[in-house]
């Protein structure tokens, strides 16, 4: 269904297609799954093991939300294409987990360029479809694709990304002769000059056929159906929560954190606004740094130096992979975090953004590190990559953001609400040392609160782009800038920026129950390893998988009340119980 995904998970059977992405796929996807349902449901739940339950109740999840969500085909899956997604992105990636050390590597690869012109012009076609039916993007959402894809357009196609393997890396490989390689660095050129072709003409379609009939209100319920955001907000959340349920746990969330910040800075001695605090940071040298250099190397001393070695004190059986720390390729986040090869021959890396490193407050580092690597989601992926689940439990399945709901989920929840898990567990690990710290970590978080505030608000409540601006602004350190940027964001992909903090929140809510329930009986780190060790999985399986495992602890604990007479704890009873049958004896005697 996805062989470029099938590359990125180093399965290479499949490396010379490439995805269909027009709306028949779907279909044919929808069909498979359904069919996929039916043999499931053949097999007798009730007779397998705990383990294996869990494996069909993951499974199961997949293919309904999927099967479920396909009535929605002609929505968001029309638009495959936006301003965060799409091939005007990552082509500069698009080569990174691609195999080039034979010639049929490179067949392969030019197979796949031959297909690409196919590609865009079923975004083109899907477009269409969206226009016809009124569920075209808002224009926010795609009025920069056309200067991003002038921006890859190239008239030489050697100096296209493309290109790239067909240089040095070919040139090395002595098994392919010299002929051959002419051959092959020839067809490359003819097949990047065709799609040029087909991205002037995306470019073309987008301005003068689709920016004219995008949506003139900001939410996805202009689209004429309410319950299509409730879908996208359950596709991320994994748990039943309405609109309303996730704006009032939002505005709850702010007011909490909104509150510790202005106390930390009333102790500090700032009688300004949190916005005012940190633009008075940036401007002292002594939360920034000069060059780029200097930002990484207090990343890496973070976390080699400050994490890792308090990390056993929370983790068990820690996965020997450390993480690379390398400077972010473009202008993006703050910084990311991109999974390393299952086998470990790749390493995961964290790309932090060092394009303005005196506009980055070392206090704002710790949280983000945290987040992206140790004990956040570097950490999370390799347990799960170590782990013995099966492999549809390891990792993405499918799908990009641009086609959700209809789309074998991701668990968002499960994978970014660890995240901001991790930037909590940086207070109990004592991680944040001084007034400073804990301001950048509550001003991450409480960004993420904020935004259940304005995703709900502007597709459910009919909240204006700039009111939700201003409420970003108003409860965190953004400008009119990165805000403006983030609200694009939400708008583009109704629902997804809950994950963070209702599955940070749900994460809490579930370790808090067990050690209720444990009391001095919880292990931490037990706990931990079980979430991670789980894969990525939605929250309603997580919270009965860690029930259970309440369970099995409550039950060893009550045989080990239950033991026998010779037990050392009751050799009094035991003595004196011999005693009184001696006395009794010598009686009766």
């Amino acid at each position: 269904m996805s062989p470029e995904l099938s590359t990125y998970k180093d399965v290479y059977r499949y490396n010379d297609l490439l995805t269909p992405l027009n709306l028949t796929h779907l279909t044919i996807m929808k069909e498979g799954v359904d069919e996929f349902l039916k043999q499931l449901q053949t097999i007798n739940r009730s007779a397998l093991s705990r383990r294996e339950k869990m494996d069909f109740d993951v499974l199961n999840d997949l293919l309904q939300t999927f099967s479920e969500s396909y009535k929605w085909f002609e929505y968001a899956p029309v638009n495959r294409l936006n301003f965060l997604e799409g091939p005007q992105i990552y082509t500069d990636s698009y080569t990174s987990n691609i195999p080039f050390n034979t010639r049929g590597d490179f067949e392969n690869f030019l197979s796949r360029l031959e297909q690409y012109p196919r590609q865009i012009h079923e975004i083109i076609d899907n477009f269409k479809v969206a226009v016809r039916t009124g569920h075209t993007l808002h224009n926010v959402s795609i009025v920069r694709v056309p200067s991003q894809i002038d921006g890859i357009i190239t008239s030489n196609p050697e100096q296209f990304s493309f290109f790239a393997p067909f240089n040095n890396t070919l040139e090395i490989i002595t098994t392919i002769p010299q002929t051959v390689k002419n051959d092959l660095r020839q067809r490359a050129r003819s097949y990047i000059t065709t799609i040029m072709v087909s991205f002037r003409t995306l470019r073309d379609y987008i301005q003068e056929d689709y920016l004219p009939y995008t949506r003139s209100e900001w939410g996805v319920g202009s689209w004429g159906d309410e319950a299509f955001y409730q879908a996208c907000l359950k596709w991320h959340l994994s748990v039943d929560m309405t609109p309303q349920d996730v704006h009032d746990e939002g505005l709850r969330e702010v007011e909490r954190i909104t509150t510790a910040m202005e106390e930390i800075m009333q102790k500090i001695g700032f009688n300004g606004s949190i916005r005012e605090f940190f633009a008075i940071a940036k401007r002292n040298n002594n939360y920034t740094k000069d060059t780029a250099d200097e930002i990484l190397e207090l990343y890496q001393r973070m976390s080699e130096d400050i994490i890792w070695p308090k990390l056993s004190r929370a983790f068990k059986d820690i996965p020997d992979r450390k993480v690379r720390i390398l400077p972010m390729p473009y202008d993006g986040p703050g910084g990311s975090y991109w999974a390393g090869s299952e086998d470990g021959t790749r390493q995961g890396t964290f790309y932090a953004n060092v394009y303005r490193p005196q506009e980055t407050l070392t206090f704002n580092m710790m949280a983000l590190l945290l987040h992206e690597t140790i004990p956040g989601h570097h950490l999370q992926v390799i347990y799960s990559q170590t782990s013995s689940v099966k492999n549809y439990r390891k990792g993405i399945t499918g799908g990009t953001y641009s086609n959700f709901p209809v789309a074998f989920p991701i668990y968002t929840a499960y994978v970014e609400g660890w995240g901001l898990y991790a930037e909590y567990l940086g207070e109990e690990m004592n991680l944040y040392t001084d007034k400073y710290d804990m301001m950048g970590r509550y001003e991450a978080e409480n960004f993420r609160a904020c935004r259940l505030v304005v995703d709900t608000g502007l597709h459910m409540f009919n909240w204006t782009r700039e009111r939700a601006v201003t409420y970003l602004m108003d409860h965190t350190a953004y400008g009119r800038a990165e805000a403006e940027t983030e609200i694009d964001r939400y708008i583009t992909w109704p629902g997804q920026a809950c994950a963070y903090k209702i599955g940070e929140i749900l994460i809490k809510q579930i370790r808090a129950n067990a050690e209720k329930q444990l009391g001095t009986d919880f292990d931490v780190r037990e706990f931990h390893s079980l979430v991670l060790s789980s894969g990525q999985v939605p929250l309603h399986l997580l919270q009965r998988t860690v029930e259970e495992w309440v369970q099995s602890v409550k039950n060893a604990r009550q045989e080990t009340h239950v033991t026998p007479l010779t037990c050392s704890t009751d050799r009094p009873r035991l003595i004196s119980l011999l005693l009184l049958i001696c006395l009794i004896l010598t009686t009766k005697r």
